[in-house]
């Protein structure tokens, strides 16, 4: 068992929101998506959409390096998202649309709690064809 860094996307400064409920937060959840900026962070302890989206990024490159045939990988719905919208939008400039694509797509392919994906490569593929099975 290892531990990876495919924890939830932490665009709030967590400090700000103890003892918060979420509809204390909406409004500071929409002022973030209204600003969209990627390299903007909301405070201590907070990343930006840049940051997120890099760490997502590593984990192709984890994931090619590590010895194993098959990993599981446990994590929260926003963090498979961005892992997904990777494979499938391939966003070339993490700009305000790319985004905006991706807050989109997470709110359009919302993973319920304890569902995933699949994804799957044969040995010498050189790309990570896109083949996102949703369970």
């Amino acid at each position: 068992m290892e531990t990876w860094a495919v924890e939830e996307f932490t665009y709030l400064a967590p400090d700000r929101c103890v003892d918060t409920t979420e509809a204390q937060r909406k409004s500071w959840v929409d002022a973030y998506w209204l600003k969209s900026d990627p390299t903007y962070r909301y405070g201590a302890g907070a990343e930006s959409f840049h940051d997120f989206v890099a760490r997502a990024q590593a984990f192709f490159d984890r994931v090619e390096e590590h010895p194993a045939g098959s990993i599981a990988v446990f994590s929260h719905g926003q963090y498979l998202n961005a892992v997904a919208w990777l494979l499938e939008r391939k966003p070339q400039v993490l700009d305000v649309q790319a985004m905006a694509d991706w807050r989109t797509y997470e709110i359009e392919n919302h993973i319920r709690n304890g569902g995933g994906y699949s994804l799957s490569r044969r040995a010498g593929d050189i790309v990570w064809p896109l083949n996102i099975e949703q369970i």
